[in-house]
């Protein structure tokens, strides 16, 4: 080997210009790790934690420090001519460098929209707020009163006189605090409820929003396989959008009519003294029939307008689950009333007949017959209802025919043998008095001559000597 022909300077070149390149290469990446970890720690959404404990911005900032590596590496293998290595990575810091700018758009497209949605979720619940939108519901689904009643002091509801002091003071305490309290309310949400009507109503905005945002930066991105069924999602929530609307407006009008006929209806019932009757005939006093007769009509007021927002919503398997739910509950409403008729009925019935044993066994009778009568109106296993009545009035009469034959045999001998005397005694009078054979006792052969002539159109003799 020649080592005169050999560029010493040239290598020794190349050697301190990749050590150049090296140190620039660690001093970058340290400067990038150190400057993404500290602005994605200015953000606060994106302060979180993995399991190992590590943050979002010192992921990222790691992520950022490799790349810049890479690319060092790059430049080496460049400076020293190994093409083979070079071309693969060429090619993928290629591929990344095309990609990054679209990144980098859909991560910002995507923040902004983030940005915005929070943007409009506060200002619909700043809006329904101050149209109190939380409260009319609680006033027309009739929990606002039991909601208010709830948040008095226990003491107050106990004893006027410490309610009344109770509510001086408090008022007292709302003109002290008054300054206090308004910078509080002037945010708004921190006081809404995330279940009630305005935070439903502000989450399904910000989710709409966010679902528009995130298509529209897959779309920045260029990734058929991500966007496009985002895409046929969007569609088909936009085209079903107005009908869910449609359909939860009209679930409310029926929530909000329900409880508007039942305020109007149970007041009705009470006066016309159904509670009174359903009392003497039995219903424990902390159940009100009107009570229950009002909750059974609201029910069925939500069950008709939920049935028409299926319609609406066009899920056929829902309709028709909801419709035989209807027919079942109405067939089952029919068949208890006609029960509670049967138990008036054999109350009223023991009542008249007494309180013995003929009463007891008359109102179980009736009570019996009544609910095998509303049990198959039900069409609660109709079989199983027939065999168990034929069962029962079988066994009743086998049951009381065993005790009339076995318990009572003396009487069943004593009520036969008396059956037999009796026959006895009408054979043996017949024996001793036979009855008188008259006119009519003669044998048609033997009827006279009279007769005959009589039968056979002729005139009988006595009747000329008459004439004559």
């Amino acid at each position: 080997m020649d080592f005169d022909s050999i560029d010493w300077l040239g290598i020794l070149g190349k050697v301190l210009l990749a050590i150049l390149i090296l140190v620039v290469t660690l001093i970058l990446a340290n400067v990038a790790k150190w400057a993404v970890a500290k602005l994605i720690s200015k953000v606060p959404a994106l302060q979180r934690k993995d399991a190992s404990g590590a943050t979002l911005g010192s992921s990222l900032g790691q992520i950022a420090s490799l790349l810049i590596w890479l690319l060092g590496l790059v430049a080496l293998l460049e400076l020293f001519g190994l093409n083979q290595v070079l071309e693969p990575l060429q090619g993928l810091l290629g591929g990344f460098a095309a990609f990054l700018p679209r990144l980098v758009g859909a991560v910002l497209v995507f923040f902004i929209g983030w940005k915005l949605a929070g943007v409009a979720r506060d200002l619909t619940v700043s809006g329904l707020s101050a149209v109190g939108l939380d409260r009319r519901v609680a006033a027309w689904t009739g929990k606002g009163e039991a909601a208010h009643q709830g948040q008095q002091h226990p003491q107050a509801q106990q004893h006027p006189q410490a309610q009344q002091q109770f509510q001086q003071g408090q008022f007292q305490g709302q003109q002290q605090g008054q300054g206090q309290h308004q910078p509080q309310q002037h945010s708004g949400q921190s006081s809404v409820s995330p279940s009630g009507p305005t935070g439903i109503i502000a989450g399904i905005v910000f989710g709409i929003i966010v679902i528009l945002i995130a298509v529209a930066a897959l779309q920045i991105l260029g990734i058929a396989a991500l966007y496009e069924p985002a895409t046929q999602m969007l569609s088909t929530i936009t085209t079903a959008l107005p009908s869910i609307i449609t359909a939860v407006a009209l679930l409310a009008l029926g929530v909000v009519a329900a409880n508007f006929i039942g305020k109007i209806l149970q007041p009705v019932l009470a006066g016309t003294g159904l509670d009174r009757a359903a009392a003497k005939a039995g219903l424990p006093e902390e159940r009100k029939a009107s009570d229950i007769l009002t909750l059974i009509v609201k029910i069925a007021i939500v069950l008709f307008f939920a049935i028409m927002a299926t319609q609406l919503l066009n899920f056929p398997q829902v309709t028709e689950l909801l419709n035989e739910v209807l027919v079942l509950g109405g067939n089952v409403l029919f068949g208890a009333a006609i029960v509670v008729a049967g138990v008036v009925i054999a109350s009223l019935l023991k009542k008249v007949l007494g309180n013995g044993l003929t009463g007891k066994i008359v109102s179980v009778a009736t009570i019996i017959l009544f609910v095998a009568m509303g049990l198959k109106f039900m069409g609660l296993a109709d079989s199983i209802i027939n065999m168990a009545f034929g069962a029962l009035v079988i066994g009743g009469a086998a049951a009381a025919a065993l005790a009339f034959g076995l318990g009572g045999r003396e009487t069943a001998a004593r009520t036969l043998a008396k059956i037999e005397a009796g026959v006895e005694a009408e054979q043996a009078k017949e024996a001793e008095n036979p009855p008188v054979k008259g006119f009519g006792d003669q044998p048609y052969g033997n009827q006279s001559g009279t007769d005959q002539a009589f039968d056979q159109g002729q005139q009988p003799p006595f009747d000329g000597g008459l004439s004559n």
